[in-house]
C-alpha cells in the first residue's frame, strides 16, 4: 500500500523525494512494535512515510500496557511529537493531522494541537475551544476518559493546519497538555497518555497542498469500531477536500457502543455539546440494525435510543442533517437473512432519528458480488480493513450531497492503490442515489 508515487512526484517538482503522508499503526507487527516503542521511545509509520513519533518532554519514559502505546505520566506541558521529513512545503499549504488519543484519569484534561511554524508553534486552523473553569483556557480537544478505566474513550481528533511559511526538511506537529485541570476522577498515578495499538490507523499526517476549499462544513461522526478501524473518518475528510470542500469533522467512538451508551459517554456528550452541526453520520453497534429490523417489539429501545440521540443533537444544532449508516454483514453471516432485515431495520432508526439512510451496507454487497478478489475486511470478518473504510468514506461523501460531480475522477485515492479506489468509488456512486 506504499504510495511510491509521491516521491516521484516530489522529485518531478524539485522537491526532496520524501512522501508527504505518513500513517501509523496500520498493518503492523504488533509484538515487534511494542517492542520498538519500550526500548527506543520512538515509533517509525508503519505506512507510505518516514514520519517518528515520540514522547516531546525529555523525562517522560515510553511503556505499554494491554498493547497500548503511553507515557509513564503526564503533565501540564508536556507533549507528544511528530516528524514528518516533507523536502519542502510551500507557504500557504494546507497540512492535514489526524489521530486517535488515549488518556488516564490523572492526566491533565485538556490539550493543545500545533504545527511548528516560521519557529513558533501555532493551532490549527479548527475553531479552538474554550475551557469551563477559565475562559482565557484555549483548547483543540478535551480528555476522553472519566472515572475509572481512564482510557475506556479514546478520542479521534482531526485537525488541519494552513502554513504560514515554507517548510523544509522537516515537518513537526505536537499534542500538548494545556491548563492545570486534571481528565477525570480516580488514581491520580494513573496519568500516562498514549494511542491504540490496533489494527487500525492511529495517527496520520497528509500534506495536502495548496488548493482552496470552496466551502466549510461542521460534521459530527458518531459510532464505534466500525468508524474509527483504518480512519474510515480521516479518509472522509481527505475526500471532501479533494473534492474542493473542507469539512470539520468531530468524532466520537468507541468499539461495540450502541446508541443507548452512547447517550452516556462523555466523549459523545462533549462532541454534541458543541453544537453548530451541518451533518451528522450515527453508526448504532453493527448487529442493531438487524436486530431491531428482524424483531422490532424485543428490540424496542434500539429504536428508541435512535430517536434520543438524533433529539440531543438537535438540540445543539436545530438545522443538523442527520445521516443513518446502514453498515455491512459478516463474512459469515448468510446474505439472505440478514440484508432484509438489516435494510429494513436501518430504516425504521432513520424514520426514528427524522433522517436519511447512507447505503454502506449495498455497496459492500456489490463489491462482493461483483469482485469476489477484492477483501473489504479485516482478518476477524467483520471490522473492515483499509478498503472497507475507504468504501464506506465514499459512500458517506456521496450522501452528503454537497458536490458530487465527476467524483470517480476528482476524489483521491486516501493512500489506496489507484485502480482498486477508483472501482470503490465507482461503486459507491453507483449506489447512492
Amino acid at each position: 500500500m506504499k504510495r511510491i508515487l509521491l516521491s516521484l512526484l516530489a522529485a518531478g517538482l524539485g522537491l526532496a523525494a520524501h512522501a508527504q503522508t505518513s500513517i501509523w499503526l496500520e498493518n503492523y507487527d504488533e509484538l515487534d512494535y511494542i517492542q520498538e516503542w519500550t526500548s527506543t521511545g520512538r515509533l517509525k509509520a508503519t505506512v507510505s512515510g518516514e514520519g517518528v513519533l515520540t514522547l516531546g518532554s525529555p523525562d517522560l519514559k515510553p511503556v505499554s500496557t494491554g498493547g497500548r502505546i503511553l507515557s509513564d505520566r503526564f503533565r501540564e506541558g508536556d507533549c507528544w511529537l511528530f516528524k514528518q521529513p516533507v523536502g519542502k512545503v510551500a507557504r500557504g499549504s494546507y497540512v492535514e493531522f489526524d489521530f486517535c488519543f488515549l488518556s488516564y484519569p490523572g492526566s491533565p484534561k485538556y490539550y493543545a494541537v500545533e504545527i511548528l511554524d516560521g519557529g513558533v508553534w501555532h493551532p490549527s486552523i479548527e475553531p479552538q475551544l474554550v475551557a469551563e473553569e477559565d475562559p482565557a483556557l484555549k483548547y483543540s480537544f478535551r480528555a476522553p476518559c472519566k472515572g475509572t478505566g481512564g482510557a475506556e474513550e479514546p478520542k479521534n481528533v482531526l485537525q488541519t493546519f494552513r502554513l504560514r511559511k515554507a517548510v523544509k526538511d522537516t515537518l513537526c506537529l505536537r499534542i500538548r497538555a494545556v491548563g492545570p485541570y486534571k481528565g477525570g476522577v480516580g488514581d491520580a498515578a494513573q496519568s500516562g497518555t498514549g494511542f491504540p495499538a490496533d489494527l487500525n490507523t492511529t495517527a496520520y499526517i497528509n500534506v495536502l497542498g495548496r488548493g482552496k476549499t470552496k466551502d466549510l462544513h461542521k460534521v459530527l461522526c458518531i459510532g464505534n469500531s466500525f468508524t474509527y478501524y483504518y480512519g474510515a473518518t480521516f479518509m472522509l475528510k481527505e475526500i471532501a477536500w479533494g473534492m474542493g470542500h473542507r469539512l470539520h469533522v468531530v468524532d466520537a467512538t468507541k468499539g461495540g457502543q450502541t446508541f443507548g451508551q452512547h447517550l452516556g459517554l462523555t466523549v459523545t456528550n462533549d462532541a454534541i455539546g458543541q453544537g453548530g452541526f451541518d451533518f451528522a453520520f450515527l453508526q448504532d453497534q453493527s448487529q442493531s440494525n438487524f436486530r431491531y429490523g428482524s424483531d422490532p417489539e424485543r428490540y424496542a429501545t434500539l429504536r428508541e435510543n435512535a430517536g434520543k440521540i438524533a433529539a440531543r443533537i438537535r438540540e445543539k444544532s436545530p438545522a443538523c442533517d442527520i445521516i443513518h449508516e446502514n453498515t455491512w454483514r459478516r463474512t459469515s453471516e448468510d446474505p439472505a437473512v440478514r440484508v432484509p432485515a438489516m435494510k429494513k431495520g436501518a430504516a425504521a432508526m432513520a424514520e426514528a432519528e427524522k433522517s436519511r439512510v447512507s447505503p454502506i451496507l449495498d455497496a459492500f454487497e456489490r463489491v462482493m458480488s461483483e469482485r469476489p478478489d477484492l477483501n473489504l475486511y479485516h482478518t476477524d470478518g467483520h471490522h473492515p480493513n483499509a478498503y472497507g473504510a475507504y468504501l464506506k468514506a465514499c459512500v458517506n461523501y456521496l450522501t452528503l450531497g454537497i458536490d458530487n460531480r465527476n467524483f470517480v475522477d476528482r476524489a483521491p485515492d486516501c493512500h489506496l492503490e489507484t485502480a482498486t479506489a477508483r472501482y470503490l468509488r465507482t461503486v459507491a456512486v453507483q449506489v447512492v442515489k
